[in-house]
């Protein structure tokens, strides 16, 4: 369903996943603070200098899902709403990088919606939106799924290309944003290091960047 973009000071989903998110974002709550301090910085003095351009970026989110299995019409959205029904009839036909930029367009708000392994799948579509307009609802969208603690652990789990390839893409926003979303992205950088295999990224980070 369609939404208005954060960076304009609104913020709207569909109903459902309105309610998805708002368990997720109040669960994240208690590391608000830290994360503010943290999104204060720089995306120099956070070691993001050293980033994908774009053209590599776009070719390595291709890459790097391609070989996700496309979930079937019943498995890209589990809840039962007419919602979930019309995001199920409409994302069925298409591959992830084939979807109709108008029906991308008022599904943009609706990853919530998608089950994990359809997030997996789909997630290249948004990337790819983003990654060509880093001042998107594309954007917004990601950050705000990367953000939460919902639906990232799908039946095969993301690998550690795919991993790499999100953090290379926060990488680019941060330095391709303005200081509000620097924040989002900051929270989303946390998260992914949680949501890593053994916090790889921590790790690569420190020795990457230490002086």
């Amino acid at each position: 369903m369609l939404g208005t973009s954060r960076r304009h000071g609104r913020f709207s989903e569909s109903g459902c996943a309105k309610q998805i998110c708002s368990g997720a974002q109040q669960a994240a709550g208690s590391d608000s603070q830290r994360r503010g301090a943290v999104a204060r910085g720089t995306a120099a003095a956070l070691g993001w200098e050293n980033r994908m351009d774009r053209e590599a970026l776009l070719i390595e989110v291709g890459a790097a899902f391609k070989a996700v299995r496309k979930p079937s019409q019943s498995e890209i959205a589990p809840h039962e709403c007419l919602e979930c029904d019309e995001l199920r009839v409409a994302f069925a036909p298409y591959e992830s990088m084939n979807i109709p930029e108008k029906i991308l367009e008022k599904h943009r708000w609706d990853m919530p919606l998608l089950s994990d392994e359809a997030k997996q799948y789909y997630l290249s579509a948004w990337l790819t939106k983003s990654t060509e307009e880093p001042e998107s609802d594309y954007t917004d969208a990601i950050l705000s799924a990367l953000g939460a603690d919902h639906r990232w652990q799908p039946a095969t789990p993301y690998t550690d290309r795919q991993w790499r390839l999100l953090d290379a893409y926060l990488e680019f926003i941060a330095s391709n944003c303005n200081q509000f979303d620097l924040e989002h992205v900051v929270q989303a950088q946390l998260k992914l290091e949680e949501r890593s295999p053994n916090n790889a990224f921590k790790r690569l980070r420190a020795k990457t960047h230490a002086p």
